[in-house]
């Protein structure tokens, strides 16, 4: 039953959670968020460092399911804008139609 969970976390519950922060960051403008689009369009791919106390606040109160989450988020992420050659074809597409067109394809992993 534990492994039916991680499962689903990682594949369905995650993307969900990822989708709903991303477009609530759009809807209320986010001005962090919005320069992570400049720096795209001026190909400066940089690590969100914003993420990162999310981050070790989850790890030090060893929320282990919202680290694991935050690390895929930021790994798949990374390689999109990093190494797309090292992901599915189809992901790295979603992406980049998001950074063209930025009110649609929310998902990122």
């Amino acid at each position: 039953m534990n492994l039916l969970f991680d499962i689903s976390y990682i594949f369905i519950i995650t993307p969900c959670i990822e989708y709903g922060i991303h477009r609530f960051l759009h809807k209320i403008n986010s001005t962090i968020h919005k320069q992570h689009h400049i720096e795209v369009k001026n190909n400066i791919n940089a690590i969100e460092l914003c993420i990162l106390p999310f981050l070790a606040i989850s790890i030090y109160n060893e929320y282990n399911y919202l680290a694991i989450g935050i690390l895929k988020y930021m790994l798949i992420h990374h390689l999109i804008h990093n190494h797309p050659d090292l992901l599915p074809n189809h992901v790295v597409i979603h992406h980049r139609l998001h950074h063209l067109y930025s009110n649609c394809n929310y998902g990122i992993s």
